[in-house]
This record gives C-alpha cells, structure tokens and sequence, in this order.
C-alpha cells in the first residue's frame, strides 16, 4: 500500500445557524410560532414586542365596537354561526348528565334512589362496573325491593342520553341502542338478533354461519353490519369528551369582500417584533468589550430572527396564495361540485 496525499473535491452543504432556524421556523405552526417568539424574547433583550392596539376609554370602545362590527343593525341571532361561536360546554359529568335526567322523570323516591345507586356504578365509559346482583345484595337486598325493579330501573337508564350507558357488557350496550332506534325495519331487526343470538360469531367473524342461520344475502348481511358498526361501545365518552372544547386556530384567513378575496396571516397569534431602540443606541456607546460583545450578538441574532420570520411568514403566503388558485374554482362553485 502506498501512502501519499492527494486533493479529493467533494460537494457538501454547511447549514449556518441563520438558515438552522430559518428551516426551523419554516415548519412551525402558528401555536409553536408564538411559543418560540416568547422565547427568543425572553432569551435576548435586544428584541421587543410591538402592540398595535391603543387603548380605548369605555365610550371610546362602545362606539368602536358598533362601528366596526355592525351588529347593532346586523345582527342575525338565529344565524348558525353566531350560534356555535356563542356556545360553550357544560363540565356536566356523565353522572351528573344521568342524574340530571332521572330528575326530570316522573318516579317515587325510591325508584329515582334506586336509579342514583346504579349511576354511581357507572364507570366513564357508560358501563356498570358490577354486576346487577351484586348492587342488589350489598345494597338493595334489605330495602324491601326486588332484584326484578332494579332490572327495571337499569333499562331506563340505559334509554337515557347517552343511550346504552347503564349496562353491565356491550352486548347488552349495542342491544340497547338497537331497541331504542324504534326502527322496525327488516335490517335493524336482523342486527338485533345478530347481537342477541350470534354476539360471540359476529365478534368471531363466522361470517357464513350467520347468514346460513338466519339465512340471509350476503348483501343483506354486510347493510346489518353497517348497522352494527354504526353503534357507540363506549357511549359515556359522548359526555366525558366534551369536557373541553377543541377549536382550531387558522395561520391563514382567506376571506372575501367587495374588493375580492384577500389572503392575510392571523396577526393575533404571534405579535409583531423588532430591534429594541434602547438596546441598540447602547450598542454604539457602551465601552466595556465583554458588554459590548455580548449586546453585538444579540444584536446579530435578532436581525435574523427577524429577517427569517418575515421570510418564513412570505412563504406561508406565496403557499397558500398558489393553494388558492389552484382551488379558487371549488370556492367559487363549491355546492356544484
């Protein structure tokens, strides 16, 4: 083997720090957008947030308000929209939400205690977390009530919104909301009684041992199992889900006016930034080479934190601009489509 040195061209890219967080801030969503400015802000003190509002004294406000938004002449309030946005959910707990609704029926006091009983069995998925006969011996056995009224109490919660909370396995939860479809139709009294007679097949998947039973199409199956499908195995979750409401923040508003459609960013989720005035005046006459160093890098950070937001901001824009264009004809003529 012979040794030597020899010159090798080869082709690499160096990512400086500036094009790093160029890149990084190119794949941040507004949300994350923001939680990075707070802390570039909070890490440099050359840069500063900038608020575009003034404040307003209350009439000053009052005036602003109707002038801008028009709703005093405008308003619509049965409009959907102003509905949902004016909306929002109750804390109400699936025990509460139950318990609630056990209040509005007409029963004796001892039923609606009874019916409280099996509602704090109740575990957040809608499902009793024993069995009826335990509740009734540890409970109930001395109470001068048979086990057949608490059978009897179960199933009218197991009618009640969600309906199928109440019941002891999901076989007897999809039942119940088979039943309380009040459909009499050929195809949802099949998928009773394929939930009732072949629970086990169906879960199974013996496909051919059903329709041979029953002695049904395949055709006629496959509707029976979209029904079936369509069910809620965990029909507490309907409650327990909407504990908080998840609204989605857009980073882009394409909106429509007299003049056109106009494109802009959502300005209210990242604020405007800029080079801290005070800071950069020190800059020229701070003397101390440590400070003055140290207040020169910030000063070299910023500039690119600002000059790499705004280009990361203009090509959110020129994407969603050639987005727009290519569906400008759905827009336009969406119902047709």
């Amino acid at each position: 083997m012979k040794l030597g040195t020899y010159l090798n061209l080869t082709n690499s890219l160096s990512m400086t720090p500036e094009l790093q967080q160029a890149v990084k801030l190119l794949q941040l969503s507004a949300l994350d957008l923001n939680a990075e400015i707070q802390k570039i802000f909070e890490e440099n003190p050359l840069i500063e947030k900038t608020d575009d509002c003034k404040e307003l004294s209350l009439g000053e406000c009052s005036s602003h308000y109707l002038h801008y938004s028009g709703m005093k002449n405008n308003f619509e309030p049965n409009k959907i929209s102003e509905i949902i946005e004016k909306t929002y959910t109750s804390e109400r707990s699936l025990k509460e939400h139950l318990e609630w609704q056990i209040d509005l029926i007409n029963l004796s006091d001892k039923d609606k205690n009874i019916a409280k009983i099996i509602i704090d069995y109740i575990n957040p998925n809608g499902y009793i977390s024993c069995s009826i006969e335990s509740i009734y011996e540890e409970l109930l056995k001395d109470e001068d009530t048979s086990i057949d009224e608490i059978f009897a109490i179960q199933h009218l919660i197991q009618s009640l919104d969600p309906v199928g909370c109440g019941s002891t396995d999901i076989q007897e939860c999809l039942l119940a909301q088979l039943n309380a479809s009040n459909n009499d139709n050929k195809k949802t009294q099949i998928a009773i009684s394929i939930i009732k007679d072949f629970f086990n097949e169906f879960s199974n998947d013996k496909v051919n041992l059903i329709k041979n039973s029953l002695k049904i199409s395949n055709e006629l199956f496959n509707d029976c199992k979209e029904i079936i499908k369509d069910l809620n195995p965990k029909p507490g979750n309907l409650i327990n889900s909407h504990d908080e409401t998840q609204y989605i923040i857009p980073d882009i508003y394409v909106k429509k006016d007299n003049k056109g459609w106009r494109i802009e960013t959502n300005k209210q989720l990242s604020p405007t930034i800029e080079i801290n005035s005070y800071y950069l005046e020190l800059t020229k006459e701070i003397k101390n080479e440590k400070d003055k160093k140290y207040l020169s890098d910030n000063l070299q950070k910023a500039k690119w934190f600002i000059k790499n937001l705004k280009y990361r901001n203009d090509n959110l824009l020129l994407l969603v601009r050639a987005i727009f264009n290519k569906q400008l004809p759905f827009l336009i003529k969406a119902q047709s489509f």
